[in-house]
């Protein structure tokens, strides 16, 4: 289905080539983690407006952090200011992206188990895959196609020199459908990963007051009440730093990653994987290892050593 419902643009999904490549090497210019450090601003910018919102409209907070992640994105790769409500653009990459969760995995739709139904004719009975595959089709292209024209109008009034593809197009380096792949990408790529990390922050923060506290607690030690905390205040926040990264032990982002298939015949831990096998990674399962993540389902941030990294208290 990723190719019939025009998905095929997202280089994540693609198998390894020349442009699969290529695409890599235009995202890593300005997504590595040193000049992710440019964006510092523009995150800290849309979480102050989270912050008012919340205080605002607590009850909403789940839409509250659908357009924080999106305010974030939009505005680093298009130099797009999101709507608070309704916006079109987050509209239109929200329906595409909700298409392909529900479309992606084998066994969701007949034609990724029997890849030859693509061959059939939208107009032969028990192909309705074909018609959600043509309207996906057309909602992909106006999400690649649509930011991409406001920033070339923003380029030609003056008014944009800094967004990710602001610079791509300066750089006369890449062809235009490239571009709108790349960005289209970061955006899919983006979105719901912020998400639902945030979300299950709100969550295990209202299950666990206790540790809310102690990090609330720690917060003021250093910042003070004067201030909120910055990017630079995180060294000397351990005890957030071991939230989070329980957080994302908790609470995997991705508990499946995406399904590939086997180039070749191997053989891993004594089983046998036929060339073409379909292989979808388990990382929840992973993270319920209790061999190496005692007590998985206990969210303790003091533990965090088990991810790798150790905190205070």
């Amino acid at each position: 289905m990723v190719k019939l419902m025009g998905w095929d643009f997202n280089f994540a999904l693609l198998s390894g080539g020349d442009k699969w490549r290529d695409y890599r090497r235009m995202f890593q210019q300005h997504f590595r983690q040193d000049v992710s450090r440019n964006y510092h601003p523009i995150q800290m910018d849309k979480i102050h407006v989270l912050l008012q919102e919340l205080l605002d409209s607590p009850h909403e907070f789940r839409e509250h952090l659908k357009t924080l992640a999106a305010a974030i994105i939009m505005a680093i790769v298009y130099g797009y200011e999101v709507q608070p409500t309704n916006d079109h653009f987050v509209g239109l990459a929200e329906d595409a992206v909700k298409r392909i969760s529900d479309s992606v995995f084998p066994g969701a739709v007949a034609v990724n188990t029997f890849p030859i139904l693509r061959y059939l004719p939208s107009w032969m009975p028990g192909t309705d895959f074909q018609r959600f595959a043509a309207e996906c089709r057309q909602l992909i292209k106006e999400m690649r196609e649509a930011p991409f024209k406001f920033v070339k109008q923003n380029m030609r009034d003056g008014m944009d020199s800094t967004s990710v593809v602001a610079r791509l197009l300066e750089s006369n380096r890449y062809d235009e459908d490239a571009i709108k792949d790349v960005a289209g990408t970061a955006y899919a790529g983006g979105a719901d990963t912020t998400v639902s990390p945030l979300a299950s922050f709100f969550l295990a923060m209202a299950l666990h007051p206790d540790i809310q506290k102690k990090a609330q607690t720690e917060i003021d030690a250093v910042i003070g009440t004067d201030r909120l905390p910055e990017f630079e205040d995180r060294p000397s926040l351990p005890f957030v730093e071991a939230l989070y990264r329980e957080l994302m032990c908790w609470k995997p982002v991705t508990p499946l990653g995406l399904a590939r298939a086997s180039t070749a015949d191997d053989i891993y831990d004594g089983y046998f994987i036929a060339k073409g096998t379909t292989v979808i990674s388990n990382i929840w399962a992973m993270t319920r290892n209790e061999s190496i993540y005692p007590e998985p389902e206990r969210f303790n941030p003091r533990s965090v050593l088990h991810c790798g990294w150790e905190a205070e208290g």
